[in-house]
């Protein structure tokens, strides 16, 4: 019997793991006006296009995962942390000399609805300028007991981003740090077919398909591999806008983001729970 009762307590706190959503990014009206923050940059000449030149300038904000972006005080959402890059490509002294710069994170207040996140870029050159933008939510941060036990993905997972009206985005990625690693998807969006593009999952060890991330903005992906996250540490979007055309504007808006996971109990918390669950059953 006591064996017995040491499997049934066992058993259903295997069932402690639980859905839970995460990040809950928008879909509330957080401000009553805009918040607009813009970053340092630092300024380099390099080969960023690949052509063998090091004729290529790039405007740099590092993706920053220790501090979040200074929005607004009366912004109370989970922090957001992130990072921007622009680039002129085959002109060294573009942001100088030609067009002063214009690259923010801005959090839209609407009056009259729920706010958004926007990355944006102004005076990139015509015809060979790009933009990317990553933002990402800490595991700190995460909801529903995901800031203090480990996090997972398994069929009843997903990934969820919302446009709303972005301009010029070229290919988006979803960002996962796993383990103290860094992860962009194989999946991409652009909503081009639909406002909401969302990532699911076959199963508790199947993943998907994932390249490592170095956090340089102007990463490209060429080899992805299958994953099975054990520890999830942060989530988030790398939007990229590769070659403008005229206008020299590219914004990227994100109206809801969204990490529907899998919370699971640390090991010793089971482990106390199973001693009261049999501390209960010797009283009985």
């Amino acid at each position: 019997m006591r064996i017995a009762g040491i499997l049934a307590v066992l058993a259903a706190l295997s069932l402690t793991a639980q859905a839970a959503l995460v990040v809950d990014f928008g879909g509330v009206d957080y401000l009553g006006n805009n918040s607009a923050v813009t970053p340092s940059y630092t300024y380099s000449v390099g080969d960023f296009d690949g052509d063998g030149f090091a004729d290529d300038q790039e405007a740099l904000a590092a993706f920053n995962e220790t501090t979040p972006i200074a929005f607004n005080a009366a912004y109370l959402g989970q922090p957001i942390y992130g990072g921007l890059r622009a680039t002129a490509t085959n002109d060294i002294d573009y942001f100088q000399t030609v067009s002063s710069l214009f690259m923010k994170h801005i959090i839209r207040g609407n009056s009259t609805g729920a706010d958004f996140y926007r990355g944006q870029s102004a005076n990139l050159p015509d015809a060979h300028g790009t933009f990317q933008v990553a933002v990402a939510w800490m595991k700190g941060d995460f909801l529903n007991g995901g800031d203090s036990s480990p996090v997972i993905f398994d069929s009843t997972s997903s990934l969820s981003v919302t446009d709303n009206a972005s301009y010029r985005l070229e290919v988006g990625r979803f960002i996962v740090k796993d383990a103290g690693v860094y992860y962009v998807s194989e999946q991409t969006f652009n909503f081009a077919e639909s406002s909401t593009e969302t990532m699911t999952f076959a199963s508790d060890d199947n993943d998907g398909n994932w390249a490592v991330w170095d956090q340089s903005l102007g990463f490209l992906p060429t080899s992805f591999s299958p994953q099975n996250f054990t520890d999830i540490q942060a989530a988030g979007l790398l939007m990229q806008q590769n070659g403008h055309d005229s206008n020299m504007n590219a914004v990227f808006n994100i109206a809801k983001f969204e990490v529907n996971a899998t919370v699971v109990p640390e090991p010793a918390s089971l482990g106390l729970l199973a001693l009261g669950g049999l501390l209960l059953r010797r009283r009985r």
